[in-house]
């Protein structure tokens, strides 16, 4: 019984994966998509100082935005990992988020939930200023797992 009951969940949550939407594509290729948004390539120079750096549209300062949007993976808060893991990232001249990158993780499922939490902010910028001109710019910035 326990294992129908197995079997006809995962077919179901499969299922669900796999419906479409009203734009007619599934949420697996939606998902595919945005992954791979997110890894493409930025066109044109990237910088690493320029005269005004990205910030959030709405002025949220981004550790803050960071800190609500975060979700702490069962297993880890469970196991007690907690660390700093440093992700590198690009905010493209049109407010989008490229690039993402660990660049010191801590162990994979927080890894995992610091790239995804950084590419859960692209749109969400307004570009980094060059000479009053929005530019690409690269940003390090530290995601802290910590066990309260």
């Amino acid at each position: 019984m326990k294992r129908l009951f197995f079997l006809l969940s995962a077919v179901l949550l499969s299922a669900g994966l796999y419906a479409q939407n009203p734009t007619g594509t599934t949420l697996a290729q939606e998902q595919q998509e945005e992954i791979d948004d997110v890894l493409s390539p930025v066109e044109g120079t990237v910088y690493d100082t320029v005269s005004e750096q990205p910030s959030l549209k709405d002025g949220t300062d981004f550790a803050v935005w960071i800190a609500k949007n975060l979700k702490y993976p069962a297993q880890a808060k469970e196991d007690y990992i907690q660390g700093r893991v440093t992700v590198r990232f690009v905010v493209t001249d049109k407010g989008k988020v490229r690039q993402v990158k660990v660049l010191r993780g801590v162990e994979e499922s927080l890894d995992k939930e610091a790239v995804r939490v950084v590419s859960a902010s692209s749109g969400k910028w307004k570009p980094g200023t060059l000479d009053g001109k929005p530019v690409n710019t690269r940003l390090l910035i530290p995601v802290v797992f910590r066990i309260q």
